[in-house]
């Protein structure tokens, strides 16, 4: 049984998470400096955080 509520937060929850897709594709394509610069930091803290 799905609690009252559920899907509708599921819904919103979706919606958002496209949301933010977007603004990143947006980011990625307006400063692809920026990105690559990102990402090194991203991939180098889970390098760190797993090993």
């Amino acid at each position: 049984m799905v609690e009252p509520g559920a899907i509708a937060a599921a819904v919103e929850a979706r919606r958002n998470m496209a949301n933010k897709r977007a603004q990143v594709q947006d980011a990625l394509l307006r400063d692809p400096e920026a990105a690559r610069y990102a990402f090194d930091r991203h991939a180098t803290w889970r390098i760190r955080r797993i090993g």
